[in-house]
């Protein structure tokens, strides 16, 4: 009975692309649609030296930098690119050039 119950959890969680969170009927277009009045959305934070120690990053992984203030993409295979967006001692984000 548990590996019916197992196999019919794989055959429809491989039928839907999307996943939502907090939405009933995620986009279409999105691998993952998260939807809150009243909460953000958290990523891994690290420190520069933390960053760093992490061995063959995968191109597109994103980070907040906590030494830099910074969120970070892995860009390239080679290094951390220049991030876009800056947090300020306000506890707002400004995007632009880095």
């Amino acid at each position: 009975m548990r590996i019916i119950i197992a196999l019919l959890f794989l055959a429809t969680t491989t039928l839907h692309a999307q996943v939502g969170i907090g939405i009933t009927n995620p986009d279409t277009k999105a691998a993952l649609d998260i939807s809150s009045n009243s909460k953000g959305l958290l990523i891994p934070r690290m420190t520069t030296t933390q960053r760093d120690a992490i061995t063959s990053p995968t191109e597109g992984l994103i980070i907040f930098n906590s030494t830099s203030k910074n969120i970070e993409v892995y860009n390239s295979g080679t290094t951390f690119g220049e991030s876009i967006i800056t947090a300020t001692s306000n506890a707002k984000a400004t995007i632009g050039s880095a």
